[in-house]
């Protein structure tokens, strides 16, 4: 490994036959390089071989209910610490505003005036963040998706910077970037659509460059959520050394090859929502709409008793989310989790070289509105609705 991209190194990797997880990596002359050991899923223990020859032995210690963790030697002597905000950040453990400096009273902790420099200017756009834009205008990225968030805005025609979502952290974890050179080598990292990458890789050709700005504590947590611990410290080792290589990142691609797990995903947008709004004015459509509801009331005895389609589509409005890839035309939340509840929320699948996708949307979004549209228990199932479509259908003189 090597931060060259003109060189290469070779490296072979051990899994358990069971787990999948990666427990060892040599070089090429068979020396080992790293060695995992886990409890469960878990990261418990890795071994490092160090530049000199020596190894060292680093505890994992992650509190599972907040997420902050230590890493530790084989003393017990804190080697790296994580302390996560509720937002995800890993805010450290320092005051970054005291000075190192004796004169002003400094101890010794905190970060110097250059290091605070560098890491407020990482938050501004053309300062070394994210860029964002609102109406033509540089933007920090948070204020940015929070106008999407409140349906104050709307992602503009020519995006190229999007939000990437989790299922398995059930939140986001930075943004991704479309690279048309990327595109055009074909080149797709962690399941993201062909041209696309997570913010703070930069793509060279051969691989990936990586800035302070990509979101590794995050991925690791992902990894670890979806079975591979192991491949997320690897991937952890690329990031730090600031370079991988399309081989090593495809090494590293491990448990996304079989599970959408990092998604673009965004607010829907406000013109498909409207459109949602002009289908229910229309007086054939509204009827039909409540018709079917009524009829899966009388049906599953679960309806909501004086509540029109209408004013589920309004409830669920702020909780429908464009996203791509994703495996379905569109889902709702699973079982249980219905419309009113906060975490009940809609994903309409949206390709921008698919243009049936966005003229197919809003009564997709009807569809799924209706499986969340129960007073209680589970979500309708597409057999009950079905049966209540044609019921309602059939004296309208609709089949």
């Amino acid at each position: 490994m090597t931060n060259n991209p003109t060189s290469t190194t070779t490296s072979f990797y051990l899994r358990s036959s069971l787990t999948g997880n990666l427990i060892a990596q040599y070089d090429a002359a068979g020396v080992k390089q790293n060695g995992y050991v886990y409890a469960g899923k878990q990261l418990l223990v890795q071994q490092q071989r160090i530049y000199d020859g020596s190894t060292r032995t680093m505890w994992q210690h992650v509190n599972p209910i907040i997420g902050d963790g230590l890493s530790t030697d084989a003393q017990g002597v804190v080697l790296e610490r994580t302390n996560v905000d509720p937002r995800g950040v890993n805010v450290g453990d320092e005051d970054p505003f005291i000075s190192n400096e004796p004169t002003n009273g400094g101890e010794g902790e905190g970060y110097n005036q250059a290091a605070i420099d560098a890491m407020v200017a990482s938050l501004f756009p053309g300062f070394g963040g994210p860029t964002c834009k609102v109406d033509g205008a540089f933007s920090l990225c948070h204020i940015a998706f929070g106008l999407l968030g409140m349906g104050a805005a709307d992602f503009g025609p020519s995006q190229t910077t999007i939000a990437v979502y989790s299922r398995s952290l059930g939140k986001y974890v930075g943004l991704a970037t479309w690279n048309p050179n990327q595109a055009a080598a074909g080149v797709s990292v962690f399941g993201l659509p062909t041209g696309w990458s997570i913010n703070g890789m930069n793509f060279t050709g051969n691989g990936f460059t990586f800035s302070s700005t990509f979101p590794i504590g995050d991925m690791m947590k992902i990894y670890g959520n979806l079975g591979a611990p192991g491949l997320g410290g690897y991937l952890g080792e690329l990031v730090q050394q600031g370079y991988g290589s399309l081989g090593q990142l495809s090494e590293a691609y491990g448990p996304f090859g079989d599970r959408q797990d990092v998604l673009l995903r965004a607010p829907m947008d406000s013109s498909v929502l409207n459109a949602v709004d002009e289908l229910m004015q229309k007086p054939t459509c509204s009827k039909f709409l409540n018709g079917v509801l009524a009829e899966l009331a009388k049906a599953s005895g679960r309806g909501r008793d004086g509540v029109t389609f209408e004013s589920l589509f309004n409830a669920a409005r702020g909780s429908i989310f464009s996203a791509n890839p994703w495996p379905f035309p569109g889902s709702a939340s699973p079982d249980g989790i219905l419309v009113g509840n906060p975490a009940f929320h809609i994903e309409i699948l949206m390709r921008d070289e698919v243009r049936t996708d966005r003229s197919t949307a809003p009564t997709r979004i009807m569809h799924e509105v209706f499986h969340g549209a129960p007073s209680g228990g589970d979500n309708y199932t597409h057999t009950q609705m079905v049966l209540a479509a044609i019921t309602v259908a059939e004296p309208l003189g609709d089949l």
